[in-house]
């Protein structure tokens, strides 16, 4: 395992609107695979290239890596979010094939929210305290993953009651028309979870983590869940910041360690930041339906092109933020390595402030968020396995 550098793709033939083309088409396959991150949809714009140089570490962190290996491997050769995972409905009435829209319904690159806080947690404690525990590493990211999977389909749920996903075909209620047996099984979901994280106390003798995850669950349920339903009044970004950044993180550090960390802020704040930059983008092609349903999510409450205008200061933010934190040591200096992934953020400022009010275009923006967040995150928990 080593640190990541950027290189670029080969240039790949693109249609007028700007989305790659796909051979076989007539017998709906797609075999245009690119190998490693996938090329931008702007034009033939490109993203990077990750890929890896080696140099000796040490047991305790080849562990962890390869507890994450599985997960890296996997996200790095996921097929493009337009092909894969992006239902580019020109017209309403069309309505994509069933096998299409339950991969669109499973958000399957969405769960790397659920792994970076806590990757990037658990790799602090290495740094800061060389404690690391493979086995609370491995239930806490199990719990993780369940507890976002009862975030997600009862969200669904939520969002069926109120009628705002009349349009959103790839909707778990919309393809089993069962939203009473999808509630039932996103519970039994964060009942594993949790009892993953009890497990946990129960091996350390402290409830403390227990209470820190269990204030992220009712946060989360507040976004969406009645009677609260604070997505609604537009509070969804500072949820998803304070649950995804310093209470995940800070979780996941004290998993390790049990005790907590004012020095592991900082990483938090980012990890937080890219983590909401997501669900604003999620926000963008979604606008009609969201003021049908008296939804008032900051797109809407700022209008499309000055919610757009504020993904380059976001991702600049991120970016000033990292390179103050380096230096003044609070993050170490292989952090910087996230500059590789400014070709994404650049891409996904330019599609949204270009095609702001345009949701066919658009609908693979928080995609493009998801790998910002994704390898921006792998990044800063290597910078802190790294010598």
């Amino acid at each position: 395992m080593g640190l990541f550098w950027a290189e670029p793709l080969s240039q790949a033939s693109v249609h007028s609107n700007g989305i790659p083309m796909r051979e076989g088409v007539g017998r709906g396959v797609a075999r245009e695979r690119s190998k490693g991150m996938q090329e931008s949809l702007l034009g033939g714009k490109r993203f990077p290239q990750l890929r890896i140089i080696s140099f000796a570490i040490s047991p305790e962190i080849q562990t962890s890596i390869h507890i994450l290996q599985p997960f890296i491997n996997f996200y790095k050769h996921l097929p493009t979010s337009d092909s894969f995972f992006m239902m580019h409905l020109q017209d309403p009435a069309v309505i994509p094939p069933s096998r299409q829209l339950w991969r669109a319904a499973l958000k399957i690159p969405m769960y790397s929210v659920a792994i970076i806080p806590i990757a990037a947690g658990s790799a602090f404690a290495w740094y800061e305290q060389r404690h690391f525990h493979p086995l609370l590493l491995s239930l806490f990211l199990l719990a993780s993953i369940l507890i976002l999977v009862w975030m997600n389909v009862s969200n669904d749920v939520f969002d069926h009651a109120t009628g705002i996903d009349i349009h959103k075909y790839h909707s778990l209620v919309y393809l089993t028309r069962r939203p009473q047996f999808l509630l039932t099984l996103a519970n039994i979901c964060l009942g594993i979870g949790l009892g993953c994280i009890a497990c946990i106390c129960w091996l350390q003798r402290d409830p403390t983590l227990l209470g820190l995850v269990g204030l992220a669950c009712f946060l989360g349920y507040t976004y969406q869940g009645p009677p609260f339903r604070l997505g609604y009044l537009g509070l969804g970004e500072p949820i998803c910041f304070f649950c995804f950044g310093p209470v995940a993180v800070q979780a996941a550090y004290y998993s390790q360690t049990q005790h907590f960390s004012w020095t592991i802020l900082p990483l938090s704040c980012l990890i937080g930041l890219t983590t909401t930059l997501i669900l604003f983008c999620s926000h963008f092609h979604q606008v009609e339906d969201d003021l049908a349903a008296g939804k008032r999510s900051p797109v809407v409450r700022l209008g499309t092109v000055k919610a757009a205008a504020l993904i380059p200061y976001g991702c600049s933010v991120f970016y000033g933020l990292t390179v103050l934190f380096c230096i003044v040591g609070w993050l170490p200096l292989w952090s910087l390595a996230v500059i590789f992934t400014l070709p994404v953020a650049q891409n996904l400022s330019h599609l949204l402030i270009t095609y702001h009010n345009q949701p066919q275009r658009i609908h693979h923006s928080k995609f493009m968020a998801v790998q910002l967040h994704f390898w921006s995150g792998v990044i800063l928990c290597l910078s802190f396995l790294l010598p």
